[in-house]
């Protein structure tokens, strides 16, 4: 027969104690985390780079920013005008263009360009305000179709959802498989990274030495938006794609690109507030 001892052994009081404290462990266990979260990221950022080239256009989810009714004779004239612009730069890629649509926003008095998902190409009347020469205006469609080209929309596509799948694994998104649909959707209207950016002023300088022999004219635009002192600051929707890299940074790398020619003007027509 057993005998049990008359009393349990009495165990050391610090046993299962930790030598620091919970404030230490916990901050251990924090860095760790964070670290780990860090560490995905840059292998999120470095896989979607990788793959969203490869991604077929047709998987781009359509994304169409401003009114969808009918416009008038004179914005459809503006809107083929710049459609027309813009495929002719891409055809001077020396390869397959890739087909992109443009739409113009007659109603839009800030001036701004910016592409979305889907090869889509948006322009504002404000925009058309801050140019006086055909070669201003084709720097920057070539600078937006240049985000396209690169395929930047579906890398901020895949960018965005695998960051949100993994967030809400770790448990830090309320709302998981419902954030999943909604922010990869929005993904295009994130801002495109100064990497990005830089690409597509090269790329859109090239374009524009290949059309017109020079590259006279491509910085008009971001003089002119030197000059408004609340340009970063205007508030709404578009200010999400006022997202370009500090504008006397880019003045710069224009500068050292530019060569000397003859600008080509802009149709007496194309003004905004110009009615037929």
């Amino acid at each position: 027969m057993t005998h049990l001892p008359g009393s349990n052994p009495r165990l050391p009081d610090d046993i299962n104690n930790s030598h620091t404290s919970p404030l230490a462990d916990f901050a251990f266990m924090a860095a760790g985390l964070l670290l780990l979260i860090v560490g995905l990221s840059l292998a999120i950022g470095w896989s979607a780079t990788w793959l969203g080239p490869h991604i077929p256009l047709s998987w781009e989810p359509q994304i169409v920013i401003g009114k969808t009714e009918e416009k008038s004779d004179h914005h459809q004239k503006i809107e083929r005008y710049l459609q027309n612009l813009t495929t002719s730069l891409a055809s001077e890629t020396g390869k397959s263009a890739i087909p992109v649509t443009l739409h113009y926003l007659p109603d839009v008095d800030l001036p701004n360009a910016f592409a979305t998902s889907g090869q889509n190409i948006h322009v504002t009347a404000g925009l058309l305000n801050k140019v006086s020469s055909e070669n201003a205006l084709a720097m920057i469609l070539a600078h937006e179709y240049a985000h396209i080209e690169y395929r930047h929309p579906a890398i901020l596509m895949l960018e965005q959802l695998a960051h949100t799948l993994l967030f809400a694994m770790l448990g830090l998104n309320e709302d998981g498989a419902g954030a999943i649909a909604g922010n990869t959707g929005l993904a295009t209207l994130m801002s495109f990274s100064r990497k990005m950016e830089h690409a597509s002023d090269i790329r859109a300088l090239e374009l524009l030495l290949l059309r017109y022999g020079h590259t006279q004219g491509a910085a008009e635009f971001f003089n002119a938006m030197m000059l408004e002192e609340d340009y970063e600051e205007t508030g709404g929707v578009l200010s999400l794609f006022a997202s370009h890299p500090d504008t006397n940074e880019r003045l710069q790398r224009i500068a050292g690109y530019t060569t000397d020619g003859e600008l080509t003007p802009l149709p007496d027509w194309l003004t905004p507030a110009t009615e037929e």
